[in-house]
Protein backbone atom coordinates (compact mmCIF):
# COMPACT_ATOMS: atom_id res chain seq x y z
CA UNK A 1 0.00 0.00 0.00
CA UNK A 2 0.92 3.69 -1.08
CA UNK A 3 0.94 6.68 1.24
CA UNK A 4 1.11 9.46 0.46
CA UNK A 5 1.22 12.82 2.25
CA UNK A 6 2.33 16.99 2.66
CA UNK A 7 6.14 17.22 2.54
CA UNK A 8 7.55 16.76 6.27
CA UNK A 9 7.27 19.44 8.70
CA UNK A 10 6.48 19.50 12.86
CA UNK A 11 2.45 19.77 11.66
CA UNK A 12 2.29 16.63 9.76
CA UNK A 13 1.79 13.48 11.71
CA UNK A 14 2.31 11.17 8.82
CA UNK A 15 5.46 12.25 6.91
CA UNK A 16 6.09 11.74 3.22
CA UNK A 17 10.02 12.18 2.37
CA UNK A 18 10.37 15.55 1.47
CA UNK A 19 11.89 13.66 -2.15
CA UNK A 20 8.34 13.42 -2.88
CA UNK A 21 9.16 9.82 -3.54
CA UNK A 22 6.17 7.49 -1.90
CA UNK A 23 6.25 5.41 1.44
CA UNK A 24 6.57 2.49 0.06
CA UNK A 25 8.70 -0.75 0.77
CA UNK A 26 10.31 -0.67 -2.82
CA UNK A 27 10.56 3.18 -3.27
CA UNK A 28 12.25 4.55 -0.52
CA UNK A 29 16.25 5.23 -0.80
CA UNK A 30 18.89 5.45 2.16
CA UNK A 31 18.46 9.59 0.94
CA UNK A 32 15.07 9.64 2.19
CA UNK A 33 15.76 8.12 5.79
CA UNK A 34 18.89 10.05 6.10
CA UNK A 35 16.89 13.35 5.12
CA UNK A 36 14.37 12.14 7.97
CA UNK A 37 17.05 11.13 10.59
CA UNK A 38 18.92 15.20 9.77
CA UNK A 39 15.45 16.03 10.56
CA UNK A 40 15.18 14.24 13.80
CA UNK A 41 18.79 15.55 14.85
CA UNK A 42 17.41 19.08 14.32
CA UNK A 43 14.42 18.79 16.82
CA UNK A 44 16.59 17.01 19.10
CA UNK A 45 19.09 19.72 19.27
CA UNK A 46 15.99 22.13 19.65
CA UNK A 47 15.66 20.45 23.11
CA UNK A 48 19.34 20.08 23.98
CA UNK A 49 19.45 24.03 23.54
CA UNK A 50 16.61 24.42 25.52
CA UNK A 51 17.65 22.27 28.75
CA UNK A 52 21.04 23.81 28.39
CA UNK A 53 22.88 20.44 27.64
CA UNK A 54 26.44 20.40 25.85
CA UNK A 55 26.03 19.24 21.85
CA UNK A 56 28.18 15.84 21.18
CA UNK A 57 31.49 16.77 19.93
CA UNK A 58 32.31 13.08 19.07
CA UNK A 59 34.08 12.33 15.68
CA UNK A 60 32.44 10.04 13.72
CA UNK A 61 32.53 6.22 13.89
CA UNK A 62 34.41 4.78 11.24
CA UNK A 63 32.69 2.02 9.43
CA UNK A 64 32.19 1.30 5.69
CA UNK A 65 29.85 -0.71 3.74
CA UNK A 66 27.07 -1.33 6.16
CA UNK A 67 24.04 -2.76 5.27
CA UNK A 68 20.24 -2.36 5.74
CA UNK A 69 19.56 -4.61 8.25
CA UNK A 70 22.96 -3.17 10.32
CA UNK A 71 21.30 0.57 9.78
CA UNK A 72 17.91 -0.88 11.04
CA UNK A 73 19.25 -2.63 14.42
CA UNK A 74 21.21 0.77 15.20
CA UNK A 75 17.39 2.83 14.60
CA UNK A 76 16.53 0.14 16.85
CA UNK A 77 18.55 1.02 19.43
CA UNK A 78 17.71 5.02 18.85
CA UNK A 79 14.12 4.03 19.18
CA UNK A 80 14.72 2.67 22.39
CA UNK A 81 16.76 5.12 23.76
CA UNK A 82 14.37 8.21 22.38
CA UNK A 83 11.45 5.88 24.16
CA UNK A 84 13.69 5.99 27.41
CA UNK A 85 14.24 9.83 27.39
CA UNK A 86 10.78 10.68 26.48
CA UNK A 87 9.24 8.55 29.39
CA UNK A 88 11.96 10.22 31.62
CA UNK A 89 10.14 13.79 30.69
CA UNK A 90 6.88 12.99 29.64
CA UNK A 91 5.76 9.62 31.71
CA UNK A 92 4.00 8.51 29.26
CA UNK A 93 3.88 4.89 28.57
CA UNK A 94 6.39 3.11 26.80
CA UNK A 95 5.54 2.43 23.23
CA UNK A 96 6.52 -0.72 20.63
CA UNK A 97 8.79 -0.33 17.99
CA UNK A 98 8.11 -0.84 14.22
CA UNK A 99 8.05 -4.82 14.52
CA UNK A 100 11.28 -6.41 12.80
CA UNK A 101 9.93 -7.55 9.06
CA UNK A 102 9.23 -11.10 7.98
CA UNK A 103 11.08 -10.26 4.89
CA UNK A 104 14.27 -8.71 4.14
CA UNK A 105 14.72 -5.22 5.74
CA UNK A 106 15.22 -2.54 3.37
CA UNK A 107 15.69 1.42 4.03
CA UNK A 108 11.71 1.64 3.76
CA UNK A 109 12.01 -0.48 7.45
CA UNK A 110 14.53 1.67 8.56
CA UNK A 111 12.03 5.04 8.05
CA UNK A 112 9.68 3.44 9.84
CA UNK A 113 11.70 3.18 12.72
CA UNK A 114 13.08 6.99 12.22
CA UNK A 115 9.12 7.79 12.44
CA UNK A 116 8.92 6.22 15.70
CA UNK A 117 12.13 7.95 17.17
CA UNK A 118 10.41 11.05 15.95
CA UNK A 119 7.04 10.95 17.93
CA UNK A 120 8.67 9.76 20.80
CA UNK A 121 11.17 12.84 20.94
CA UNK A 122 8.39 15.35 19.51
CA UNK A 123 6.20 14.48 22.64
CA UNK A 124 9.53 15.93 24.41
CA UNK A 125 9.42 19.35 22.47
CA UNK A 126 5.35 20.07 22.99
CA UNK A 127 5.99 18.92 26.91
CA UNK A 128 8.78 21.86 27.06
CA UNK A 129 6.50 24.18 24.52
CA UNK A 130 9.72 25.06 22.22
CA UNK A 131 8.34 27.50 19.16
CA UNK A 132 11.26 26.69 16.72
CA UNK A 133 10.05 24.56 14.13
CA UNK A 134 12.20 22.55 11.95
CA UNK A 135 11.97 21.44 8.07
CA UNK A 136 12.82 18.12 6.33
CA UNK A 137 15.76 18.89 3.81
CA UNK A 138 16.59 17.25 0.52
CA UNK A 139 20.10 15.19 0.73
CA UNK A 140 22.17 14.12 -1.93
CA UNK A 141 20.30 10.67 -3.75
CA UNK A 142 23.46 9.39 -3.95
CA UNK A 143 23.54 8.37 -0.45
CA UNK A 144 24.34 4.99 1.58
CA UNK A 145 23.25 3.00 4.74
CA UNK A 146 26.74 3.98 5.41
CA UNK A 147 25.75 7.19 5.64
CA UNK A 148 22.69 6.94 7.74
CA UNK A 149 24.55 4.66 10.03
CA UNK A 150 27.13 7.45 10.68
CA UNK A 151 24.31 9.45 11.47
CA UNK A 152 22.18 7.33 13.35
CA UNK A 153 25.03 6.56 16.19
CA UNK A 154 25.93 10.60 16.41
CA UNK A 155 21.84 10.80 17.28
CA UNK A 156 22.24 7.93 19.53
CA UNK A 157 25.42 9.67 21.39
CA UNK A 158 23.25 12.82 21.75
CA UNK A 159 20.18 11.12 23.16
CA UNK A 160 22.65 9.54 25.69
CA UNK A 161 24.27 13.01 26.98
CA UNK A 162 20.38 13.94 27.30
CA UNK A 163 19.47 10.74 29.79
CA UNK A 164 19.29 11.56 33.32
CA UNK A 165 19.42 7.72 33.66
CA UNK A 166 22.83 6.69 31.55
CA UNK A 167 23.41 3.43 30.19
CA UNK A 168 25.31 1.34 32.88
CA UNK A 169 27.82 -1.51 32.91
CA UNK A 170 24.41 -3.44 33.59
CA UNK A 171 23.33 -2.76 30.36
CA UNK A 172 26.50 -3.66 28.36
CA UNK A 173 26.67 -6.83 30.58
CA UNK A 174 23.39 -7.95 29.16
CA UNK A 175 24.29 -7.34 25.70
CA UNK A 176 27.27 -9.19 26.32
CA UNK A 177 25.38 -12.23 27.45
CA UNK A 178 22.98 -12.15 25.15
CA UNK A 179 25.94 -11.82 21.90
CA UNK A 180 27.50 -15.22 24.35
CA UNK A 181 24.28 -17.00 24.16
CA UNK A 182 23.62 -16.44 20.55
CA UNK A 183 27.30 -17.43 19.50
CA UNK A 184 26.98 -21.03 21.63
CA UNK A 185 23.51 -21.74 19.56
CA UNK A 186 26.23 -21.38 16.90
CA UNK A 187 28.59 -24.15 18.59
CA UNK A 188 25.57 -26.33 19.03
CA UNK A 189 25.64 -26.68 15.17
CA UNK A 190 28.47 -28.97 15.51
CA UNK A 191 29.16 -32.55 16.80
CA UNK A 192 32.48 -31.83 18.85
CA UNK A 193 31.77 -30.67 22.34
CA UNK A 194 33.73 -27.75 23.85
CA UNK A 195 34.40 -26.85 27.07
CA UNK A 196 35.35 -22.93 27.75
CA UNK A 197 37.27 -21.90 31.14
CA UNK A 198 35.70 -18.42 32.29
CA UNK A 199 38.15 -16.21 32.18
CA UNK A 200 39.43 -14.81 35.85
CA UNK A 201 38.65 -11.53 37.07
CA UNK A 202 40.58 -8.51 36.26
CA UNK A 203 39.97 -5.18 38.68
CA UNK A 204 40.17 -1.50 37.68
CA UNK A 205 38.64 -1.68 34.25
CA UNK A 206 37.18 1.08 32.13
CA UNK A 207 34.78 1.15 29.97
CA UNK A 208 37.46 1.87 27.42
CA UNK A 209 39.37 -1.69 27.96
CA UNK A 210 35.91 -3.36 27.33
CA UNK A 211 35.40 -0.99 23.96
CA UNK A 212 38.92 -2.58 22.79
CA UNK A 213 37.82 -5.53 23.75
CA UNK A 214 34.47 -5.61 21.94
CA UNK A 215 36.51 -4.41 19.07
CA UNK A 216 38.67 -7.81 19.12
CA UNK A 217 35.33 -9.44 19.03
CA UNK A 218 34.39 -7.78 16.33
CA UNK A 219 37.15 -8.60 14.21
CA UNK A 220 36.42 -12.63 15.17
CA UNK A 221 33.07 -12.07 13.65
CA UNK A 222 34.05 -10.84 11.28
CA UNK A 223 36.39 -13.73 10.27
CA UNK A 224 33.16 -16.42 10.77
CA UNK A 225 31.62 -14.34 8.38
CA UNK A 226 33.99 -14.41 5.89
CA UNK A 227 34.06 -18.11 6.44
CA UNK A 228 30.36 -18.07 6.10
CA UNK A 229 30.09 -16.32 2.81
CA UNK A 230 28.10 -13.65 4.46
CA UNK A 231 29.01 -9.87 4.19
CA UNK A 232 29.42 -7.93 7.45
CA UNK A 233 30.03 -4.08 7.17
CA UNK A 234 34.00 -2.77 8.16
CA UNK A 235 34.25 -1.36 11.32
CA UNK A 236 37.84 0.48 12.52
CA UNK A 237 38.72 1.91 16.04
CA UNK A 238 41.84 3.48 17.05
CA UNK A 239 43.19 1.54 19.55
CA UNK A 240 45.99 4.00 20.80
CA UNK A 241 43.41 6.17 21.25
CA UNK A 242 43.43 7.84 24.86
CA UNK A 243 40.23 9.70 24.38
CA UNK A 244 37.51 8.83 26.86
CA UNK A 245 34.86 6.18 25.65
CA UNK A 246 31.55 6.50 27.41
CA UNK A 247 29.74 3.75 28.23
CA UNK A 248 26.65 4.36 25.80
CA UNK A 249 29.88 3.79 23.19
CA UNK A 250 30.37 0.52 24.87
CA UNK A 251 26.31 -0.10 24.45
CA UNK A 252 26.61 0.86 20.37
CA UNK A 253 29.03 -1.87 19.92
CA UNK A 254 27.78 -4.36 22.19
CA UNK A 255 24.57 -3.99 20.22
CA UNK A 256 26.72 -4.48 16.81
CA UNK A 257 27.94 -7.88 18.35
CA UNK A 258 24.38 -9.00 19.17
CA UNK A 259 22.91 -7.65 15.53
CA UNK A 260 25.75 -9.52 13.57
CA UNK A 261 25.05 -12.77 15.57
CA UNK A 262 21.52 -12.34 15.33
CA UNK A 263 21.60 -12.47 11.85
CA UNK A 264 24.18 -15.79 11.79
CA UNK A 265 21.60 -17.26 14.36
CA UNK A 266 18.50 -16.20 11.92
CA UNK A 267 16.35 -19.32 14.25
CA UNK A 268 13.97 -18.77 17.44
CA UNK A 269 14.89 -15.04 19.08
CA UNK A 270 17.21 -15.51 22.19
CA UNK A 271 17.12 -13.62 25.17
CA UNK A 272 19.33 -13.08 28.22
CA UNK A 273 18.85 -12.69 32.05
CA UNK A 274 18.02 -9.53 33.86
CA UNK A 275 21.05 -8.54 36.23
CA UNK A 276 20.03 -8.45 39.90
CA UNK A 277 23.40 -7.71 40.88
CA UNK A 278 25.48 -4.46 40.84
CA UNK A 279 28.15 -4.96 37.65
CA UNK A 280 31.25 -3.31 36.98
CA UNK A 281 33.34 -2.61 34.29
CA UNK A 282 35.63 -5.48 35.09
CA UNK A 283 32.74 -7.74 35.25
CA UNK A 284 31.45 -7.03 31.68
CA UNK A 285 35.05 -6.93 30.57
CA UNK A 286 35.43 -10.61 32.15
CA UNK A 287 31.93 -11.48 30.05
CA UNK A 288 33.12 -10.24 27.32
CA UNK A 289 36.33 -12.16 27.39
CA UNK A 290 34.58 -15.44 27.96
CA UNK A 291 33.00 -14.68 24.63
CA UNK A 292 35.67 -13.99 23.34
CA UNK A 293 36.85 -17.42 23.92
CA UNK A 294 33.53 -19.03 22.43
CA UNK A 295 33.84 -16.75 19.37
CA UNK A 296 37.61 -18.18 18.66
CA UNK A 297 35.68 -21.88 20.05
CA UNK A 298 33.22 -20.98 16.73
CA UNK A 299 35.94 -19.72 14.65
CA UNK A 300 37.66 -23.37 14.96
CA UNK A 301 35.20 -25.51 14.54
CA UNK A 302 34.43 -23.70 11.04
CA UNK A 303 37.84 -24.25 9.71
CA UNK A 304 37.85 -28.19 11.22
CA UNK A 305 34.61 -28.71 9.41
CA UNK A 306 35.53 -26.81 6.10
CA UNK A 307 31.92 -25.83 6.20
CA UNK A 308 29.48 -22.94 6.09
CA UNK A 309 26.87 -21.93 9.44
CA UNK A 310 23.46 -22.79 8.70
CA UNK A 311 21.02 -19.79 8.39
CA UNK A 312 17.86 -20.72 9.31
CA UNK A 313 15.70 -18.52 6.71
CA UNK A 314 17.02 -14.97 5.31
CA UNK A 315 14.89 -12.74 7.46
CA UNK A 316 17.49 -10.17 7.38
Amino acid sequence: MLISAPIASEENKILSPVSGRMIDEDTILPADVLARVNYLNEILDQIRVEIGKPRNIQPEIDVTNVSPREVYFQALVMFRKADRLAFEWTKTKKIEPPLIPSSSIKPFHVFNNVNATIERISSIKELLKIPETSQEKIVDETSQPTDVFKTIVQVNRQINSLLTKKIQPTDVFIQVDLALNYTKALLAQFPEKVNIEKPGFVRKKSPSDVYKLLYENFKIIEQIFAMSNQKIMGLNIDKNNKSITTPGDVYAISLILVSELAYLHSGNRITSKRQSIKIISSDVFQHAEYLKRHLEALLIQLKKSQSNLVLNNAKY
